[in-house]
């Protein structure tokens, strides 16, 4: 009996199944639960940057790992108490002259990332972002309760 050992960096079908199972893994599990939860990756997403968002006593804080993607690259809106953030992220070697990939990893392409926000907790007249080292930190002040 003849057995063929795949080779994931050249057999192009072993390639298709690990790009398959990469999508899976970067789809949501469930749909949102908490009222800050991510909702649903869009369709027209390549890649999701992961996220951490923080409950704290004077803001919430939402973090996202953007490595490669460049400031000009991002954009943060807020609608309808849902604040989406796009980016695109473009790894190809053009600049480095013409090169073919021997084994590529690192996703490349658009991504969108929205959150629930909370219009009664949130001061989102004074939502502030940073990008340092690849990691966006988005800081929404809470609303402060007035008696």
């Amino acid at each position: 009996m003849k057995t063929h050992n795949y080779n994931p960096n050249t057999d192009p079908v072993w390639h298709l199944l690990d790009k398959w199972q990469q999508t899976l893994e970067n789809r949501p599990v469930k749909p949102k639960t908490k009222p800050h939860e991510s909702t649903w990756q869009s369709p027209q997403s390549t890649w999701k940057p992961l996220a951490d968002v923080q409950q704290r006593d004077n803001h919430f804080l939402i973090t996202l790992d953007v490595p490669g993607v460049a400031p000009d690259a991002l954009a943060i809106t807020m609608a309808q108490g849902v604040l989406s953030v796009t980016g695109t992220r473009d790894i190809s070697n053009t600049k480095h002259g013409r090169s073919q990939w021997q084994h590529h990893e690192r996703p490349q392409g658009s991504f969108l990332r929205q959150f629930n926000v909370p219009s009664e907790l949130a001061d989102i007249q004074h939502i502030t972002a940073k990008i340092s080292q690849g990691v966006l930190t988005i800081t929404i002040p809470r609303k402060v309760k007035r008696i």
